[in-house]
């Protein structure tokens, strides 16, 4: 699986994030997510408790993000965790002025073909300062169990029989492997004639 980690200047000095997390409907959004009501320490580590079902979810009641920004979501991502109504998105965690939150994500998954994606606009909440805090220790142990753990293709196996004949090979080309079971693996193949 893959892990990709976001802030609010992400789009600064030439990054090129967005160009890769894209790929999968995900944009990391310029912008600092504020919360004065519900923070650790400063405004601009706000709490999230707004936590959508997922194992990723998993007996995490809140979790505290350290200058985050909000992603925008394209099909086929998918929100976890959202902001609360009262969080602003400023233009850094100094400025004066923002708009108000339309509860946007702030953490994202995506299954790609046979592989896991999960996207989080915030880099420091796994540091050694952050991670014991709150929920955010239980998250990362979730997040890395579920990218972990193997996608399951459904493959009727009456279908490859009947187009893969056992034994009978040499007329496929082998495009990818597109997943793989405890005693099998399963390839997209095409036929050479």
């Amino acid at each position: 699986g893959l892990l990709i980690l976001g802030n609010w200047n992400c789009d600064k000095a030439g990054n090129n994030l967005n160009e890769l997390s894209e790929r999968f409907g995900i944009t990391f959004s310029r912008g600092c997510i504020i919360n004065k009501e519900k923070c650790d320490e400063a405004p601009w580590n706000p709490i999230i408790s707004v936590l959508k079902g997922h194992p990723i979810s998993d007996d995490i009641e809140e979790i505290a993000l350290y200058a985050p920004c909000p992603l925008l979501l394209k099909p086929p991502a998918r929100a976890i965790a959202f902001l609360d109504k009262e969080c602003l998105i400023m233009d850094s965690p100094l400025s004066k002025t923002g708009r108000k939150s339309r509860r946007e994500p702030v953490i994202a998954y995506v299954e790609y073909g046979s592989g896991k994606v999960v996207a989080i606009g915030d880099v420091t909440l796994f540091t050694d300062d952050c991670i014991t805090r709150y929920s955010n220790e239980k998250l990362a142990l979730n997040i890395f169990k579920w990218l972990s753990k193997r996608v399951e293709v459904p493959f009727p196996v009456t279908t490859i029989e009947r187009e893969l004949p056992v034994g009978n090979f040499e007329n496929y080309k082998l495009l990818e492997r597109i997943g793989e079971g405890s005693f099998s693996t399963v390839y997209k193949a095409r036929s050479k004639n």
